[in-house]
């Protein structure tokens, strides 16, 4: 009996010690979850902390500007008549809004986002749907899809003075990757803190680089690499084959037409006349990089941004408005081939019927350098045949009258002629004499013999 007590004794003492560590272990866990709850709220304090940022670049104006906002397309086949696509023209959905300046959704220069690929190539709305979210963009514009021309296409949208800048893009629609858009129009006034009215703004098409297509109803041919958006103009891209190639016009005629108007602003600022008020400077965003100052070894690259407002009474310095960096062309010294542009379209044969000539030409886009290699010919040739020419027989007209004899005696001659009026073709009767001659006068003529004169008597 004493054993058996001592063993529950025993018993019983393991199972207060190992409550007492399940214990411990369980205050240990609440208080990791406790700090990992506190560091979690540190972060999202710190997330929080974005929109601070954006005051930076906020306009002096107050309360919220309601737009109005129209869509108005000008294409047809008056206005951009080479390659019209009939029955298919339009435009996609147009989908923009307002935002702060430091949120891009498509830039000149620049190369287009995955966003801004699938949507310029297919159309996909949703994947820009998805970056223009309430986040970043205060209002947000859905017009469309625009499918008849000169008919306005209207919604409304939301600026404060946070998101002040409007972004706007359309898919041009057959195309491979052409689009119309804004890029980050500022809707603020910054000299005297009010509102924009009434800005119209004409859209010439875009391309997103993404897509090497020619025409409106190309086929998919990926551009690689891909190249930077580039505003589309009658020589760019200089290839004949071109839907908007026109050496005639300096620029491609607008395709639409966007009109922002101010319908209303909820609140008021008082407009601080003060002279001797502390003004920060104020600068416009940076313009797109230019190209490279050589084809061929270093060169340089740069941008500018112009002074909006200028610092007044001690406040902050206007930064820099000037950038440069450094770009390298092509080895000068290295061998470049000669490069030519592509076939022109066959001129028309040389003739209706029958068999004839036609030609076609190319143009050098580069010459070559360094010994490279030469120039192809620029020219070719090639024989046509439109149809079989008919059998016809030569045709002649009347005969004239007769000519006045050459002789009033003594065996004279007369003649008289007929015009060809078609010749004959192969196969047909030939074409008989056209001039024809007789003697005329033929009796001796009277007078003086020949002995006579031979005489002298």
């Amino acid at each position: 009996m004493k054993r058996r007590s001592v063993l529950n004794t025993m018993a019983e003492f393991l199972l207060m010690l190992f409550l007492v560590k399940c214990f411990q272990i369980d205050q240990s866990l609440a208080d990791s979850m406790k700090a990992n709850e506190i560091d979690k709220n540190r972060l999202r304090v710190k997330r929080e902390a974005k929109p601070t940022e954006r005051m930076r670049g906020s306009c002096c104006v107050c309360g919220v500007a309601v737009y109005k906002a129209t869509f108005t397309s000008k294409w047809n086949k008056t206005t951009h008549p080479s390659d019209y696509p009939e029955n298919l023209a339009h435009f996609s959905t147009v989908i923009g809004g307002t935002h702060a300046d430091m949120h891009v959704v498509w830039e000149l220069g620049s190369k287009a986002s995955a966003a801004v690929k699938r949507f310029t190539e297919w159309g996909d709305t949703k994947t820009v749907l998805n970056k223009l979210s309430r986040k970043n963009y205060l209002g947000i514009i859905r017009i469309g899809p625009i499918t008849r021309p000169n008919k306005p296409y209207t919604d409304r949208f939301r600026a404060d003075k946070y998101n002040h800048y409007l972004s706007m893009i359309s898919k041009i629609s057959p195309s491979p990757d052409w689009f119309v858009g804004i890029d980050r129009l500022d809707l603020c006034n910054a000299s005297d803190c009010s509102w924009k009215d009434n800005i119209t703004v004409q859209l010439r098409p875009m391309d997103a680089g993404t897509d090497s297509g020619l025409k409106f109803k190309a086929t998919n041919i990926e551009s690689n690499p891909t190249q930077a958006i580039y505003q589309i103009k009658p020589n760019v891209p200089n290839h004949p084959a071109a839907s908007f190639y026109n050496l005639k016009q300096k620029s491609v005629p607008p395709m639409a037409e966007f009109r922002i108007n101010l319908v209303h602003a909820k609140g008021r600022c008082s407009r601080n006349t003060d002279p001797k008020a502390v003004t920060d400077c104020a600068v416009s965003r940076w313009s797109p990089w230019s190209s490279c100052s050589v084809q061929c070894g270093r060169g340089q690259r740069k941008r500018e941004r112009s002074v909006i407002t200028p610092a007044k009474n001690g406040g902050r310095k206007c930064p820099k408005i000037s950038r440069t960096r450094t770009c390298r062309g092509r080895n000068c010294s290295a061998k470049v081939d000669c490069v030519v542009d592509s076939w022109s379209p066959w001129g028309p044969c040389s003739k209706t019927c029958g068999r004839g000539r036609r030609s076609r030409n190319r143009k050098v886009i580069e010459n070559a350098r360094n010994g490279g290699k030469k120039c192809p010919h620029l020219k070719g040739r090639s024989k046509c045949r439109i149809k079989r020419c008919p059998v016809l027989d030569c045709k002649v007209s009347e005969w004239s009258a007769w000519s006045p004899c050459s002789k009033k005696c003594g065996k004279g001659k007369r003649h008289r002629t007929r015009e060809l009026i078609q010749k004959a073709t192969k196969g047909g009767r030939k074409c008989p004499l056209l001039r024809e001659r007789q003697f005329c006068n033929t009796f001796e003529c009277r007078g003086r013999s020949k002995l006579s004169s031979i005489s002298g008597k």
